[in-house]
């Protein structure tokens, strides 16, 4: 869940880098952590951030299927 969540804040920062550029503003394609950190939500806006990743179908279905084969392998 986190890894997917940095992935998919990467991926909004990219594409905020390529319209800068595109803009004639290459500059501001090396301001990716303290833009970031000055946008940041606190700790309860990370929170809910992590989770509502966590729930996506791509990252919780592996999830379950593991904590099912947990309960098979210790039932």
């Amino acid at each position: 869940g986190i890894f997917k969540t940095c992935q998919s804040r990467l991926g909004e920062r990219l594409l905020v880098i390529e319209r800068a550029i595109d803009a004639g503003d290459p500059a501001g394609a090396f301001a990716l952590h303290s833009r970031w950190q000055a946008q940041r939500r606190g700790v309860l806006g990370l929170v809910r951030e992590y989770l509502t990743s966590a729930i996506r179908p791509t990252v919780v279905f592996p999830y379950l299927v593991l904590l099912v084969l947990l309960w098979l392998f210790y039932a």
